[in-house]
């Protein structure tokens, strides 16, 4: 099963300030969403917002790095249009280590989905099954 993902440069940015302390973030990030496919990722229940066709969600990932479970792990946002089958995953932090942040505030959700309709076009897009571990 393949999944076709968005990913913005403020997750991209996120991803590599995160790999160099967390090395297996990218493996965890991958089985997270592996064998899964679109309703399932559409289906998930930690949705910030939520219409009928599209969600943000934030999801908990383990971080095997750390052997802190989820409650330790990271925390990624994505946006999801069971429409017009967007994935778009836009922020990824950590609950732990020197770059940690406890929480968003609130006001961030809107200003990431800003920032993907404004970056739409130049955005990276990659499918799972293809990230290299």
């Amino acid at each position: 099963m393949e999944l076709k993902v968005v990913l913005t440069n403020r997750f991209k940015k996120s991803l590599s300030l995160y790999s160099k302390e967390f090395p297996n973030i990218i493996k965890d990030l991958k089985n997270e969403f592996l064998n899964k496919d679109f309703n399932q990722v559409f289906e998930n229940n930690y949705f910030i917002s939520n219409t009928n066709t599209a969600r943000i969600i934030k999801l908990r990932i383990k971080n095997s790095s750390a052997k802190k479970g989820k409650s330790g792990g990271f925390r990624m946002i994505y946006y999801i249009n069971n429409k017009t089958k967007e994935l778009v995953f836009m922020e990824i932090y950590s609950k732990i280590g020197k770059n940690k942040i406890n929480n968003l505030n609130s006001d961030e959700y809107p200003k990431m989905f800003k920032e993907y309709i404004h970056e739409k076009d130049t955005c990276e897009k990659i499918v799972i099954s293809s990230i290299i571990i």
